[in-house]
């Protein structure tokens, strides 16, 4: 696969020849691979990272992103955090003040270093 294809034809290729078929081969006329862009496109929508409400973080002292607004004193930031069960608050991972959040987005998973 050419590094040039949009990620939209990339994956609809990776599924293609998941599916066992060569994604250079045809049907009716076409790629073989453009019969796998609507679950392509499916997959490309689910991956994407959005921000999400407070209400659904972790309450479990995970690190995660999180968003500033800027209320109350507070200057519009991303900063990573967790949520102190032991106090009942999110704060700054390595930190010790208290953080009041808009929005929080999971970290990616750390690099594998072998």
């Amino acid at each position: 696969m050419s590094k040039d294809m949009n990620p939209l034809e990339r994956a609809a290729r990776a599924l293609c020849i998941l599916d066992g078929q060569s994604e250079n081969g045809t049907i009716d006329g076409r790629p073989l691979w453009q019969k796998y862009i609507p679950e392509a496109r499916a997959a490309l929508e689910g991956a994407k990272m959005e921000w999400r409400p407070m209400k659904s973080a972790p309450l479990d002292g995970s690190p995660v992103l999180l968003f500033m607004a800027g209320e109350k004193n507070v200057r519009r930031q991303m900063i990573v955090g967790a949520w102190d069960k032991d106090n009942n608050r999110w704060t700054a991972v390595a930190a010790v003040y208290r953080l009041v959040p808009a929005f929080w987005l999971p970290l990616p998973p750390a690099p594998s270093c072998q």
